[in-house]
């Protein structure tokens, strides 16, 4: 008794089986997290190491080089690159995806044990950071009012993010912008001068001022009194009255006598305007594992209490919220797979002209994506673009072994046999058949399993979708063989024509009309395919004219590394400078470029500008566009409105960075990688670059050199001899230049729980040129001297950063991807004019990397994706059908579904990707489920010594309506995302486009061409039909053997 006849005979059982599944999924399946995408993490591990104060060249000598060279030893690393700027180095570890990342931190963190003691003496420790997409904010909050800017960052830090933070799930929420408040002493150099001071003395006179002190324990009495000293300062006043220097029988000089003293804030920070009003700037970030749309309505569920903490004046408000990127993708997918679903149970209906069909099928299909979304849930997987299209690309295949089971049981009632009967019987001819094809598609999947590490990224983003998509199948194989089998059996009895004939003359009409069109179609297509057997020669030929020219150009078409999407919220504009533009003129470039943006775009097309802009020469403004479904204009169209503005001032570099959209995650297009130990060559020969794409390919965006023309600087030299002979030290004349022009704490202010740093500089009047820090006085052995005495000055540039790669010196020439632009085709293009019209001196190489050299790394490892898969179909069909020749017949479908898939492509204009890779991937395993369920049947008939000619025929009729139905309702669960994807479901459009082409043409020629190539592959078993030494014969003489001895067992029983 086979599992099938089971379930028919227990129906009830069978039934409650699956309520009580379904009960189980239901407490489970509301624990699935919710995310755009799969959290994959790239195995990449930073050292960070801060060394103040100290240029590039020297951090590169100094740090970089010393860390770097000890971190190569390390096991599994596949690249290593550094990154030297002011202040900070940065080396950063590659590893395999296969990597236990950490094993590979416990490494690293050994390694730099063993050297940091070796690092120059003021040198910070090294710090390894791991990157982790769950540390990237899901939501962006402002804080704005009528209050000064340290007072709404108090607020903030005191009253909004501890409530923020006390969110279930809520990881941290930081705060940007605003600025501190400092106490500024302001020097007059020349009344410094004239009372015989120095910098150096105002700082100690400060600090010895301002203390608060125990002084120990006085009994007096009984009692134990504490003594001590407080003399904190309580008011600016205090600080100005601080007497610096004194002499017996003179007036002291007070700090009020030489320097300004007031209180100011720190404006070397982040500034962060919300519609051109400043305001705090607030990130919040998710725990790891948590769901980000359960915390945003936490969020925004905790809003009115803070509000109601905030002083009148000041507001809260969301200025982003990824989520709601997350839930409008979703919705869109979410809709696709709801029309797929019904246009699956419209086919049935119109096929089998049968409404109880209909429900069963409607009953199977979310019955299976309940039972994957409750294993879903016990693997740890979250419901994002990936799971989503899984179950989507696994619904159209889910439903093809009920159909294909239905049908059977479907055909037997038409002949009159018993409800039970017809379902017991129905299936078990099909069970094998819908086991074999089930298992030909997990079995395509699993090298992309084993090759996940090779594919890098993209291996980690499709291991969730396979394994939706293998769950999927597997469960919707289970209820195909139990539940579809009980249902139809006695539960749902399916009762034809032949049972309960229909009354109502217009649903007979309408049902004549179908059963004649259905009918139609079966002989039409005996006809034509007893007509391709009878012409079998000219049929192949023109079966591979039409598959050689597809082929080619199937090879020859041009590839991007993924697909573009223009779904997304937000837009990000970058506003970079030349290095060393101060950053009150970066500002001004900031809001200049809002009031273009308020001037071109709609005030109802976004809600929010955010500038953000920093002490560096850079900034940036962010649009804060609409959800998905309430956008007026696009994100892309923004973008494209905007563009002709970035080149209208030509010092200034304004680029576009992707917002939050999904889409590729490749390197940006087009990256060449200048390698060359002479800076100078290399800049040229990068420049050359960037001009030569500027002028030539206008579909390379924003073309640009990672490596800046450095930062003007003035060097001091220290004649060394000088100063040590007037017991001056190096140190202490870098300190001094460092307290007169950036400023050195003294001592800390405390006021109203706060502390103040009280900062000593250099009056800004008294720096107007470099020639001005020579008038500085120094305390020497000799008295008061000006730092003319020991130190000259040298113009030059300093490298904004040196950046190297496995330790030779690199710089990077990147542009991105203009919308409808094709990497491939780009980088071919790009090649081309270097090679003609640049001349590369002997320093210097060049390396192509970008998009276009990722999809040749990649393509390798998706070929023996494919090929792997092949082999394993093969195995499976082999052992199916216990022949070698057979899995050849129903193979020839595979190369045939490249005519379909250059067809779809050719009439959508889309662009191939890597994701069309996975749909080639994923048909390998579909197209060959209609061969295995024509072969089968046919395989039966010649079993009963059916002439092989004849076998073929009425194979192909009596499978047409299972083929057609399998196919269309994969076809059209399909086609909402193929050809109507909505805004943030382009990205899986590649995938299914594939699948839709690919089907199509496999069905049509499985239907053709798998016949003729049986009847000449087969044509050998008729000899055997009444040979007793074939196997066939020997069997079934086997079978008759048994039976005769089962029967005389019986009579010798019952005798």
């Amino acid at each position: 008794m086979d599992i099938s006849e089971l379930s028919v005979r227990k129906p009830v059982t069978v039934t409650m089986l699956y309520i009580l599944v379904c009960v189980i999924a239901a407490v489970f399946i509301p624990r699935l997290g919710i995310a755009l995408y799969p959290s994959v993490s790239p195995p990449y591990v930073n050292v960070i190491t801060s060394y103040s104060n100290v240029g590039p060249e020297e951090i590169d000598k100094t740090v970089t080089k010393p860390i770097l060279n000890s971190l190569r030893r390390i096991a599994d690393v596949k690249a290593i690159t550094s990154r030297s700027s002011s202040g900070r180095s940065q080396v950063q570890l590659e590893f395999g995806y296969n990597k236990d990342m950490e094993e590979a931190v416990n490494d690293i963190t050994a390694v730099l044990a063993r050297i940091t003691n070796a690092l120059p003496d003021g040198c910070g420790a090294p710090t390894i950071m791991r990157f982790s997409m769950s540390a990237m904010p899901i939501m962006r909050m402002a804080v704005m009012g009528d209050l000064s800017l340290d007072e709404l960052r108090v607020i903030s830090e005191e009253t909004v993010q501890p409530l923020l933070e006390r969110i279930a799930g809520v990881a941290s929420a930081e705060i940007n912008g605003g600025v501190n408040r400092e106490i500024r002493v302001d020097v007059n150099n020349n009344r410094l001068e004239a009372y015989g001071l120095t910098l150096q003395t105002i700082t100690g006179a400060l600090a010895a001022r301002n203390i608060q002190t125990s002084n120990g324990t006085l009994t007096h009495g009984t009692t134990d009194y504490e003594i001590i000293t407080d003399e904190y300062f309580k008011s600016l006043d205090d600080i100005r009255n601080t007497i610096i220097s004194s002499s017996a029988g003179t007036v002291g000089i007070r700090l009020d006598d030489v320097a300004e003293v007031y209180e100011s804030t720190d404006n070397t920070g982040r500034r962060v305007y919300i519609n051109g009003e400043p305001g705090i700037y607030i990130s919040i970030t998710n725990e790891s594992g948590t769901n980000p749309s359960t915390i945003s309505k936490g969020v925004h569920a905790i809003l009115p209490e803070i509000e109601d903490n905030l002083p009148k004046g000041v507001s809260i408000t969301v200025l982003s919220d990824d989520t709601s990127l997350i839930d409008s993708t979703m919705d869109e997918v979410y809709s696709s797979g709801i029309q797929g679903a019904v246009l699956a149970m419209l086919i049935i209906f119109l096929f089998l002209r049968n409404f109880r069909s209909a429900i069963i099928i409607g009953m199977s299909i979310p019955i299976s994506i309940v039972i994957t979304l409750m294993v879903m849930s016990l693997m740890d997987l979250t419901i994002n673009m990936m799971t989503m299209s899984g179950l989507i690309l696994g619904m159209g295949m889910t439903v093809d072994s009920s159909i294909v089971i239905l049908e059977n049981i479907n055909k037997r009632r038409g002949w009159g046999e018993k409800s039970a009967v017809a379902a017991i019987f129905g299936s078990r001819n099909m069970v094998m058949a819908i086991i074999a094809s089930t298992a030909t598609t997990v079995c395509v999947f699993v090298p992309m399993l084993l090759y996940r590490a090779d594919l890098e990224m993209y291996g980690m983003m499709f291991q969730e979708l396979i394994l939706t998509v293998v769950v999927s199948l597997i469960v919707s194989l289970i209820v195909s063989v139990t539940l579809v089998p009980a249902l139809a059996g006695s539960i749902i009895k399916i009762y034809t024509r032949t049972q309960k004939p229909l009354h109502f003359k217009p649903f007979v009409i309408v049902d004549t009309v179908f059963a004649k069109f259905i009918k139609g179609l079966e002989n039409g297509y005996a006809t034509a395919l007893r007509f391709c057997l009878k012409n079998r020669l000219i049929v192949l030929v023109l079966v591979f004219a039409l598959l050689i020219p597809s082929i080619q150009h199937l090879s020859s078409t041009g590839m991007n590394l993924a697909p573009s999407s223009q779904a997304d919220d937000q837009v990000n504009i970058n506003i970079s400078l030349p290095v060393g533009t101060t950053s009150g003129l970066v500002q001004r470039y900031l809001f200049d470029f809002q009031e273009i943006i308020v001037r071109e775009i709609p005030r109802d097309a976004y809600n929010t500008i955010v500038i953000n802009s920093g002490g560096s020469n850079s900034g940036s403004v962010q649009i804060n566009l609409p959800k998905l479904k309430n956008q007026k204009i696009s994100a892309r169209e923004i973008q494209a409105t905007l563009t002709p503005f970035t080149t209208q001032w030509s010092d200034v570099r304004i680029t576009f960075s992707s917002g939050r959209g999904p889409g590729g995650m490749g390197g940006g297009g087009v990256n060449i990688k200048v390698i060359s130990d002479d800076t100078a060559a290399m800049t040229q020969v990068s420049n050359e670059i960037v001009a030569l794409i500027k002028a030539n390919v206008p579909q390379a965006l924003n073309p640009a050199s990672a490596l800046d023309s450095g930062s003007p600087r003035y060097e001091v030299r220290i004649d060394t001899d000088t100063a040590s002979a007037a017991g001056v030290n190096v140190n202490t004349i870098s300190g001094l230049l460092k307290t007169a022009i950036t400023g050195s704490t003294a001592t800390t202010y405390h006021i109203g729980g706060d502390d103040v740093s009280i900062i000593v500089s250099l009056a800004e009047s008294d720096l107007a040129a470099p020639a001005d820090l020579g008038a500085i006085t120094i305390q020497t052995a000799n008295g008061l001297m000006a730092l003319d005495n020991f130190i000259s000055y040298q113009e030059g540039i300093s490298p904004q950063q040196i950046q190297r790669e496995e330790g030779v010196r690199v710089n990077r020439v990147t542009a991105s991807l203009a919308p409808g632009a094709i990497a491939t085709e780009l980088q071919a293009r790009v090649e081309q004019l270097i090679n003609e019209n640049i001349v590369l001196p002997d320093t210097v190489k060049i390396e192509y990397q970008g998009d276009a050299r990722d999809i040749q790394r990649f393509g390798g490892a998706f070929l023996v994706v494919i090929l792997l898969a092949v082999f394993l179909v093969f195995c499976v069909m082999a052992a199916q059908f216990e022949s070698l020749v057979d899995p050849f017949i129903i193979f020839a479908s595979i190369p045939l579904l490249a005519i379909g898939v250059m067809a779809v492509y050719q009439l959508t204009g889309q662009t191939m990707s890597l994701y069309s890779l996975v749909g080639i991937v994923a048909l390998v395993g579909i197209v060959v489920n209609n061969g295995i369920v024509l072969v089968d049947f046919t395989n039966q008939l010649v079993e009963r010594k059916t002439p092989v000619i004849e076998a073929c025929i009425e194979a192909g009729r009596n499978r047409l309506q299972p083929i057609l139905m399998t196919t269309l309702t994969t076809v059209l669960g399909m086609v909402p995302i193929a050809f109507f994807p909505g805004e943030g479901a382009e990205t899986m459009q590649p995938i299914c486009l594939t699948i839709v082409g690919g089907l199509l043409s496999g069905a049509f020629m499985t239907l053709f061409v798998s016949p003729i190539l049986y009847s000449l592959l087969n044509k050998r078993r008729e000899k055997r039909f009444n040979d007793p030494e074939s196997l066939m014969n020997q069997l079934e003489e086997v079978d008759e053997i048994k039976a005769k001895n089962i029967k005389v067992e019986l009579t010798q029983k019952d005798t």
